[in-house]
């Protein structure tokens, strides 16, 4: 993996999910879609990342628009994670928050850390 200069950033599946959304006239949503392709379009002013449980999030659901994800983040480097410690984060995890999903979350949070933390 190359590291540059550039700053880095994370991309996480709701970025993904609004960048290839079909647009919509609901004011908050189209907001939301309108300002991550604008973002989208610069890009290449950083250094990307994405964790595999992004890719196999975005790869959920109606297989057209999963597709239209997944083909989005096919350029964006895929963080590489040591998975003792991930074993052992993961069940400080599961032991601080009440759901499934916050879980998830959270797992999310411990793979930004330890890549960035590097």
């Amino acid at each position: 993996m190359v590291m540059s200069g550039k700053p880095k950033v994370y991309i996480e599946s709701s970025t993904i999910s609004y960048l290839t959304a079909r647009p919509t006239e609901e004011p908050i949503r189209k907001a939301k879609q309108i300002l991550t392709r604008q973002w989208w379009e610069r890009r290449e002013s950083f250094e990307l990342y994405i964790s595999q449980t992004v890719v196999d999030e975005i790869g959920l659901g109606d297989k057209v628009a999963a597709s239209l994800r997944v083909d989005a983040v096919r350029d964006i480097s895929i963080l590489v994670f040591v998975p003792s410690i991930l074993f052992v984060l993961s069940n400080l995890c599961f032991s601080i928050v009440s759901s499934w999903w916050q879980y998830v979350k959270c797992i999310v949070m411990v793979e930004i850390g330890l890549f960035f933390s590097q």
